[in-house]
């Protein structure tokens, strides 16, 4: 008898979760420098603050 969900899924699914997460981080330590810079490059060219939000 096979156990359901099929531990093989769960493997899969371990493995896509963990380059998701992978991905999430690659974006959040290195694109975060430049879409900062962009922000405050966008507020002191038109008086936006992203700082509330």
């Amino acid at each position: 008898v096979r156990e359901f969900p099929p531990v093989c899924y769960y493997f899969i699914a371990l493995g896509v979760w963990s380059l998701l997460h992978l991905v999430y981080l690659v974006w959040y330590f290195g694109k975060r420098p430049y879409e900062r810079r962009l922000m405050q490059l966008v507020s002191e060219a038109y008086g936006t603050d992203y700082e509330r939000f």
